[in-house]
């Protein structure tokens, strides 16, 4: 992609889960230009440059947790058993120097680096975890960037819903009993005041025809 007159590299990095990292490394203008194949393939040699980068979760730079690094030399993706320390004092960079480029007269040995402890692209740095990505090419240069991944807090067991305590049945009382007795005894009371309402306008009558 180009950007104001000068191209740069795009590399990317990540995965759906942990976030995509998109890198974007300038092209010198005057290009290395690779070797040509020589009659002695094994006398061309060839260096690649290797940076560290640390970062958080939104690509913003942070200090490094550690006081340096290992980086292991790959050819054709086997480790070669070369180390390279990165750390401040080299300003987290370093170059692997003296490379054959050719394997033989028709194929050029495929480099690659990776961080010495790195798993499955994470590594665990005092007890802190750390996504790796890989960027860049043998041309222009390795660029390994740890990412550190936030830490989520502990889960709250969820608590347990209330029970609802199980009071015991009050007792029978015979409140019930002693209303409906009560009812019926002013039932009884109004109806024996009616007859003898009713008698006294009998009396009262048969007195008036005597």
């Amino acid at each position: 992609i180009k950007f104001y007159g000068d191209w740069f590299k795009v590399y990317y990095g990540g995965n759906m889960r942990d976030g995509f990292i998109i890198n974007n490394q300038r092209i010198p203008e005057n290009p290395p230009t690779p070797p040509t194949p020589p009659d002695k393939p094994e006398i061309s040699l060839t260096k690649i440059k290797v940076s560290k980068e640390w970062k958080d979760i939104n690509g913003n730079e942070i200090l490094a947790p550690v006081e340096q690094i290992e980086v292991e030399l790959y050819q054709n993706d086997k480790p070669t058993g070369i180390k390279t320390i990165l750390n401040k004092d080299n300003n987290w960079t370093a170059i692997f120097d003296g490379l054959l480029v050719f394997e033989n007269k028709n194929n050029k040995y495929k480099y690659s680096i990776r961080e010495v402890g790195e798993k499955n692209n994470s590594i665990n740095i005092n007890d802190k975890e750390f996504k790796v990505y890989y960027g860049g090419s043998k041309d222009y240069g390795f660029t390994i960037t740890n990412t550190k991944v936030p830490e989520t807090p502990p889960k709250t067991p969820p608590t347990p819903p209330e029970v609802p305590s199980k009071k015991p049945p009050l007792p029978k009382t015979g409140d019930g009993f002693n209303r409906s007795m009560y009812v019926g005894l002013l039932a009884l009371s109004g109806a024996g005041v009616l007859l003898l309402g009713i008698k006294k306008r009998k009396n009262a009558l048969n007195e008036k025809k005597k």
